[in-house]
């Protein structure tokens, strides 16, 4: 009785919720579009690093250094009056630029000389009022040469300083952080404190210069004690200066590189299939300072570029410690072999700590490029090895072809040529093992209202090459072969379509798929903007893959049809210079083998209140969510404290929110506080393991101060 009551409790409290979601989606937008529209400021702008994480759900490189670019070019504009391609090439680092737009802004200078204002953006092609929107608050224009001749001690010590600290924590107690159990047997315990803690400097003069260190510790591991008697877990730091002719870029310390179209080397911000459907070059500064918390996908040593107009060469080095999970070592030779490497950065227990730097990779090469105003072509080398016997994983039929051997080398030739209102770009790679990799694409004008792009790939099951991110279906480029084709028309300025189609095949196993497979995947996007202040769009997306059955009772694997479908409202408005509002419904079905559909459905709904000159500024939002299944788990971006990002999975039933606080004291001096909980309506617990949380909700508070001086 007393469960069917609380069953039937917690379902009026789910129906209540919606209720109530319902109300704020349907009658604010009503509310705001009753209002009269003010001029919008440059928060969509601010925005556009967020949707970028949402639509690739998080992968590639931490969105740190893509936040503390943008905001560092906010502060200091690019002069489009004397930038340089390399200059420009920082917006495409931020993903609002291509490079058929770089190249036409070139072009345009070069041929009517310098810009009277910025207005006059709109007359150079391939450029229209969308992409001068969003890289208006990053240029400017300017007769001042005052910054083109920097003495030595403005650039070194006439900067800008800044001095972040973060911790966080969540509010329930874990089960690795409970008292033990010694009557249970239950002794297995986290060593150190819940609390997350990042400190971070860094001086920087504009995009010319930079140094500074990061140091992180994880919920879990010890503070200046114990296992951790030197502080923090994690260390990393950065000497960066970018110059203007024979040497152009200079890292020491960590630095990440990005070379080609990723089928070798890219620590960049991951480019992949996503609601940006023309996005599929990849392009941006060759080398840039690491400055993320994130413990690997980075290299520690020195890295330059150097050269003429035409001709840039680009060597590295790089040493570094890294975990590995130990198989054997042998006690006459103490030589190691080890299943796998890298790891996951924690170092909570005696058994994570017994993987921490057991090993150490060395790895150096470099690309040499020639380029010039329409086209270059590049060639990349690098040796990669790690100081032990032999990398022995487990044999599986569908991993035989995977890494066994502690050395690897890869080599590639890459290209880029525009020709008029068309871009050819490609990379072919070939990797130690005789593994070969190709990727070759275009990105074409159709005409002033439509533009096309589109990527063939084809990855052989044996290539292999640890540090790369390529165009692909899978998460590394091997095993795939696949046509894309993106489409984005723009019918009259308040209408934008974009859709993409993409076929591939995996011709050897994976995980968890028993024999050669197929796919497919299309999505299409419509965005309706009447004004500064409304902006709405419709996403549909379909997928279908092969998998194998999950039929226990199945003699041998075998694979079967797995079909997912989402579809997406999604709602922005402004209602005045103080608050705008957002709102969201999203819908999921899956299926396999054509059995019956399971479902989810998630709403959310943002409230931001923020104006110019006003100190404190707040976002909050509000969720509901009920899935059926992991499968039919929906992913949703949240905004979050300065250099830090959050995409939650949603799954289950129940409810989200959270409320995030920025408060400016003065020029120098700025606070965030955030509060996030999530309560299940159809569990009791959390997690697992050492993470697990005897209760149906999880709450977690952040703070963070920057110091700026």
């Amino acid at each position: 009785m007393n469960t069917r009551r609380k069953t039937e409790d917690r379902r009026l409290k789910l129906i209540a919720h919606y209720q109530l979601l319902t109300f704020l989606f349907l009658v604010l937008p009503l509310l705001s579009l009753a209002q009269t529209p003010d001029s919008t400021s440059d928060d969509e702008k601010n925005n556009l690093l967020e949707q970028q994480a949402s639509n690739t759900d998080a992968q590639g490189e931490s969105y740190e250094y893509v936040e503390e670019l943008a905001s560092t070019l906010r502060s200091h504009p690019i002069n489009l009056d004397n930038a340089t391609e390399d200059d420009l090439q920082q917006l495409i680092d931020l993903g609002l630029l291509s490079d058929l737009q770089i190249e036409s802004l070139l072009a345009y200078r070069k041929h009517f000389g310098k810009f009277l204002s910025i207005y006059e953006l709109q007359a150079i092609p391939y450029w229209d009022i969308n992409t001068i929107n969003q890289v208006l608050p990053y240029v400017r224009v300017t007769n001042d040469l005052s910054k083109l001749n920097i003495r030595t001690r403005e650039l070194a010590f006439g900067g800008d300083y800044m001095l972040l600290l973060r911790a966080q924590q969540y509010l329930e107690t874990a089960r690795g952080f409970s008292p033990i159990d010694t009557a249970a047997n239950d002794t297995n315990r986290y060593l150190g404190s819940p609390q997350k803690i990042y400190l971070r400097f860094r001086y920087s003069y504009g995009t010319k210069i930079s140094y500074g260190f990061t140091a992180k510790k994880d919920a879990g591991e010890e503070f200046f004690q114990g296992t951790q008697p030197k502080g923090f877990d994690f260390y990393s730091y950065h000497f960066f200066v970018r110059g203007n002719k024979f040497l152009k870029t200079l890292a020491l310390g960590d630095y990440t590189l990005n070379f080609g179209q990723g089928l070798v080397m890219w620590g960049g911000f991951g480019i992949g299939k996503s609601a940006e459907v023309l996005a599929v070059k990849k392009g941006g500064r060759i080398i840039k300072p690491y400055t993320s918390s994130t413990e690997f996908n980075f290299f520690r040593g020195a890295a330059l570029s150097f050269g003429t107009k035409h001709l840039t060469v680009s060597p590295f080095f790089s040493y570094q410690k890294l975990d590995a999970n130990v198989s054997f070592i042998d006690s006459v030779s103490d030589e190691i072999i080890i299943t796998s490497f890298g790891g996951d950065g924690y170092h909570r227990t005696y058994s994570e700590l017994g993987n921490k730097d057991v090993t150490a990779q060395t790895t150096y090469g470099g690309n040499i490029r020639y380029l010039t105003r329409n086209f270059s072509v590049g060639a990349t080398s690098i040796r990669n090895s790690l100081n032990v016997a032999e990398v022995m994983q487990r044999v599986y039929p569908y991993n035989q072809f995977a890494l066994n051997s502690a050395v690897m080398t890869n080599q590639s030739i890459d290209y880029s040529w525009r020709i008029s209102n068309l871009q050819l770009f490609g990379e072919a790679a070939i990797s130690g093992n005789g593994g070969r990799a190709v990727v070759q694409g275009v990105q074409m004008s159709l005409n002033p209202k439509s533009d096309l792009s589109m990527v063939y790939r084809n990855y052989s099951k044996e290539y292999l090459a640890p540090f790369s991110q390529a165009f692909a279906e899978s998460n590394t480029p091997n095993n795939e072969r696949g046509v894309y084709a993106g489409l984005q028309v723009r019918p009259s300025r308040f209408f934008v379509v974009d859709g993409y189609a993409d076929l591939f095949t995996h011709n050897w196993l994976d995980y968890q798929v028993s024999a050669p497979s197929f796919g497919t995947d299309f999505f299409m996007q419509i965005t309706y903007k009447p004004s500064k202040t409304v902006e709405l769009y419709v996403r549909f997306r379909d997928k279908e893959k092969e998998v194998n059955t999950s039929d226990a009772s199945a003699v041998i694997d075998y694979i079967i049809p797995q079909h997912k479908q989402n579809l997406r409202f999604n709602i922005s408005y402004k209602v005045n210079q103080l608050i705008s509002v957002d709102s969201r419904v999203e819908g999921v079905r899956f299926n396999e083998n054509n059995a019956a559909y399971n479902h989810g459905i998630l709403f959310l709904q943002d409230v931001n209140f923020k104006k110019s000159g006003v100190p404190v500024s707040i976002t909050a939002r509000y969720s509901i969510f009920d899935t059926d299944s992991y499968d039919t788990r929906i992913y949703a971006f949240e905004n979050d404290v300065l250099y830090s990002y959050s995409i939650p999975a949603f799954q289950g039933k129940g409810i989200r929110y959270y409320i995030l606080i920025r408060y400016t004291a003065n020029k120098h001096l700025d606070f965030w506080l955030r509060f996030a909980q999530t309560a299940y309506l159809n569990q009791s617990d959390i997690g697992s393991g050492l993470d697990l949380i005897n209760s149906n909700h999880k709450s977690e508070v952040k703070a963070e101060m920057r110091f700026r001086f």
